[in-house]
C-alpha cells in the first residue's frame, strides 16, 4: 500500500486525508471491488506483522494467544468499518454538495420553501 501518497481534501473536517487512509490511491483506475480486496489484503498483512507475529513470539499459552489474536482482529474490523463508513459519508456529502451547486445554492444554504 502506498505510504501517504496522494490523498484527498476533506471539506467537512478541514484537513487532508492521506491516500492510504482514504483508500483513493488503491481505488483509482481500477475496479472498486479489486481495490477493496487490495486494501483488505494490506490490512491483514499489517495485522499479521504487528499483531500475530509478536503474539507468537511472546511464547504465550496457545489458547491465550488465540484469544488475544481474535480480540485484536475484532478491533481491526471495528476500525475498518469506521473508515468505510466515513468514506461513504464523505461520498454522500460530496454528491449532495454537487447537487446543491448545480441548483445554484451555496454550501449550508437552505432551499427556500415555496408555498
Amino acid at each position: 500500500m502506498p505510504g501517504g501518497q496522494g490523498g484527498v481534501e476533506d471539506p467537512f473536517r478541514g484537513r487532508r486525508i492521506p491516500g492510504h487512509v482514504a483508500g483513493h490511491e488503491q481505488l483509482r483506475g481500477q475496479d472498486r471491488g479489486e481495490g477493496l480486496e487490495a486494501l483488505a489484503g494490506g490490512a491483514v498483512d499489517l495485522y499479521a506483522k504487528y499483531v500475530r507475529e509478536p503474539l507468537r513470539a511472546a511464547g504465550l499459552d496457545p489458547v491465550d494467544e488465540e484469544e488475544r489474536a481474535e480480540a485484536a482482529f475484532g478491533l481491526l474490523i471495528q476500525a475498518a468499518t469506521s473508515l468505510v463508513t466515513y468514506g461513504f459519508e464523505r461520498m454522500l456529502r460530496n454528491a449532495w454538495a454537487a447537487e446543491k451547486a448545480k441548483a445554484g445554492e451555496e454550501p449550508g444554504q437552505a432551499r427556500s420553501q415555496a408555498k
